[in-house]
């Protein structure tokens, strides 16, 4: 806490964006647990005035997690939704599977989706911290499974829906999920609930491994 007044301190006395801005992706999880509601409302209102700033990519996903952070601390849902979408799409863009994952916890616990699918994008980012250099994320997952009822995703077996077989068809064709959200017309992060949703019911640990399952059992056939 005193480490966070005395950023507050100097934050106050600089007109520099970079120092008011990209030091609240340092400092975020500190402020999102101990900041004071003024302070986390003054840092949030004050990144929307510096929205035409233009950020380094792994600044920009990191500092839309942390906004939505607080978006969440102060109760504002659909920002918060907002944020963590963007920070999302940053993160698949520029392939920081770290970011990805804390991203998708980020939705998760906005309860926004229902819980199946809020499950299922907890159970991607728990494959994704599973990474080497990425363990201690499995924290994050822990805690946003515990916010979100210990609900588990759909196991394997389930059945598979037709829009997860559209999916899969274009998995197994080698699409991106930027591709795949184009042909479907829907958003990425749509995409990445399917692609996740049937990895599980398949029981495959990859993309590679989902397609060969799906073949085996004629989800790709029209």
């Amino acid at each position: 806490r005193g480490e966070l007044a005395a950023w507050a301190s100097r934050r106050e006395g600089s007109e520099y964006a970079p120092d008011r801005q990209d030091a609240v992706a340092v400092v975020g999880e500190a402020l999102v647990r101990h900041g004071e509601r003024a302070l986390v409302a003054s840092v949030l209102a004050e990144s929307e005035r510096w929205q035409a700033v233009r950020f380094i990519f792994m600044a920009a996903t990191g500092l839309d997690r942390i906004r939505g952070q607080l978006a969440l601390r102060l109760g504002a849902r659909e920002a918060a939704v907002a944020y963590f979408e963007r920070a999302l799409r940053w993160a698949e863009d520029e392939a920081l599977p770290g970011e990805r994952a804390q991203a998708l916890l980020g939705l998760a616990v906005t309860g926004r989706d229902p819980v199946a699918e809020r499950a299922a994008a907890i159970a991607e980012a728990e494959r994704l911290a599973r990474a080497p250099g990425l363990a201690l994320l499995l924290d994050d997952v822990a805690a946003a499974r515990s916010a979100i009822g210990d609900v588990a995703a759909p196991g394997a077996g389930a059945p598979i829906s037709a829009r997860e077989r559209e999916v899969l068809r274009l998995v197994s064709a080698g699409r991106t999920n930027r591709e795949i959200a184009v042909a479907l017309r829907i958003s990425r992060h749509t995409v990445a609930r399917h692609v996740s949703n049937a990895l599980s019911k398949l029981g495959a640990a990859n993309r590679a491994e989902a397609a060969t399952v799906a073949l085996r059992a004629g989800y790709l056939s029209d």
